[in-house]
């Protein structure tokens, strides 16, 4: 069949269909929102050095999760002491001393005022004597944020404390106390120029107690030269070496178990 005499009805240029009035108000939305760079949700370039969290990094540190020691609200008391013995070679006791203190760690919101009660039966002064059972301090000192006027009547600390840790108070004891220790020398002499020195440390103790950073030292005999140690294999946490400069034995022993 021919064509020709349709030709004159065909069109060839594009028709544009419009859609609903409706339809093109959403198609522009979508548009704008997902590419439109400069609608004003779009973020400038200095944003890149803005930082992920809100979180203060002078409170928080480097560390964006890691709480302020402030937000804590705990406090935290302790008490150390460092005991002194002197044995003879016979391993009894000619002198003992204690030195202690007492350190708090306060992270409390506001910093409020503590009152610290300590035990009646604590006596002050080397000439002072109290009750059967008394502990008696021969010397102490306080912080300058600690008030004693309760001190000597209710044994009661008033204490404005600061920030962080501190040391509340420290002391001194010399009286004579049950040592946590005791200690067995023995002496061999296998040459005229060559000694044997055992030396056994006993802890006295409760086996739930537990001392830290316990070193022996003893005296060698004026003309060593030499000094050498032996720890019986598959121990650690002790050391001893040979103190030329005043000519000792020293043995540490990093923790040990009562009992």
């Amino acid at each position: 069949m021919s064509t020709e005499h349709i030709r004159q009805y065909t069109v060839s240029d594009a028709v544009i269909i419009k859609p609903p009035e409706d339809a093109k108000k959403k198609i522009d939305k979508v548009m704008a929102s997902k590419w439109n760079i400069f609608s004003k949700a779009t973020a400038p370039s200095s944003a890149v050095n803005r930082p992920m969290s809100n979180a203060n990094p002078k409170k928080t540190g480097s560390n964006p999760l890691k709480r302020n020691k402030s937000d804590k609200n705990e406090i935290f008391v302790d008490i150390f002491e460092k005991l002194s013995v002197l044995f003879n070679s016979n391993g009894t006791i000619i002198n003992s001393s204690i030195d202690g203190v007492i350190q708090m760690k306060s992270y409390l919101r506001g910093n409020p005022g503590l009152r610290l009660v300590l035990n009646d039966d604590l006596v002050i002064g080397k000439n002072t004597h109290g009750p059967v059972g008394s502990v008696i301090l021969d010397d102490c000192a306080f912080h300058e944020s600690v008030d004693t006027r309760d001190f000597d009547t209710l044994r009661t600390l008033a204490i404005d404390p600061p920030d962080g840790e501190f040391l509340v108070m420290n002391y001194r004891i010399n009286a004579d106390y049950q040592t946590p220790f005791r200690i067995y020398p023995f002496i061999d002499e296998l040459s005229p120029y060559k000694l044997q020195f055992t030396l056994k440390i006993k802890a006295t103790c409760p086996s739930d107690k537990t001392a830290t950073s316990v070193t022996a030292k003893f005296n060698l005999p004026k003309d060593t030269v030499t000094c050498t140690f032996e720890i019986p294999k598959g121990i650690q946490g002790q050391v001893a070496e040979h103190k030329t400069q005043d000519n000792q034995g020293e043995w540490t022993i990093k923790k040990f178990q009562g009992g």
